[in-house]
């Protein structure tokens, strides 16, 4: 059986071990550095409860292979969905979305990922549990319940000010997609009337579809210029989230969503 302890520093190791592996991987993907990870720190939550609550209720069949496996896919599985059902309607934030794989649920897991997890909940299980328990009790002995606590006090206040950033990156996102649809609706009408008062009608119709496209084309670029320069800039942290997530998306803001990249470069 685990103590409390045991469970809570667990979880803080295969937190950190989940955001290392996703770093790496999306580093190595994105070929520069991807700092992951919701929270400031370097660690993945969602990794920590999956692994964790699988190690702990699979205790007495780690020699089952078919066990483990369902398990870790099962219950990683519904990590993931509640953490992306959290965000949809705490933050109204997507940080992921699996809706280009086959037989997914709203983008939030799809069957090609489950069973990723399983197979490295397997692997974790079989080969890297006794060496992070090996160094769970090593901190045990040498701190007592100082350790846990420790974990505790930082998870705690790293997810408070996380949820106050995450507040106030989507009152910024708001804020420009407000500024966005004032923009566009303008330019539109501004195009409405120039369309209606010059002579376009006796171009060909490929010409005025050529027209068309061309202004449909520039709006990022005008609204990019219209924007006030005084405009309050991106945080470091959410200069962070916009890059280490590329689809990112508030769902309220669906034109913030599509000039984000071009708004990073400002």
């Amino acid at each position: 059986m685990y103590s409390l302890d045991d469970i809570i520093l667990m979880f803080f190791c295969y937190a950190v071990i989940g955001w290392a592996w996703e770093t790496i991987y999306c580093s190595l993907k994105a070929k520069h550095f991807v700092y992951r990870g919701f929270l400031f720190g370097p660690y993945c939550p969602v990794y920590g409860f999956a692994v964790t609550t699988v190690v702990v209720c699979t205790a007495k069949v780690t020699d089952n292979l078919v066990l483990l496996f369902l398990g870790g896919m099962v219950v990683s599985t519904v990590f993931e969905y509640l953490a992306a059902v959290f965000l949809e309607n705490i933050f109204h934030l997507k940080l992921w979305d699996y809706s280009m794989l086959k037989g997914n649920i709203k983008g939030r897991i799809a069957p090609e990922i489950s069973l990723f997890w399983g197979f490295a909940v397997v692997v974790i299980t079989r080969f890297v549990q006794v060496y992070v328990l090996l160094f769970v009790k090593a901190l045990e002995q040498r701190f007592g319940h100082g350790a846990a606590t420790l974990v505790v006090l930082i998870l705690a206040t790293d997810t408070t000010f996380t949820v106050l950033n995450m507040q106030k990156f989507r009152a910024h996102a708001l804020l420009l997609e407000s500024r966005i649809t004032d923009e566009r609706a303008r330019l539109k009408q501004e195009f409405e009337t120039a369309w209606s008062k010059r002579p376009y009608l006796k171009l060909g119709p490929e010409s005025q579809l050529k027209q068309l496209e061309l202004y449909l084309d520039s709006w990022h670029e005008t609204i990019l210029r219209k924007l006030n320069e005084s405009e309050k800039k991106f945080t470091w942290n959410e200069r962070r989230m916009l890059k280490s997530f590329p689809k990112l998306r508030f769902i309220e803001a669906p034109d913030f969503e599509e000039i984000k990249e071009r708004l990073l470069k400002k």
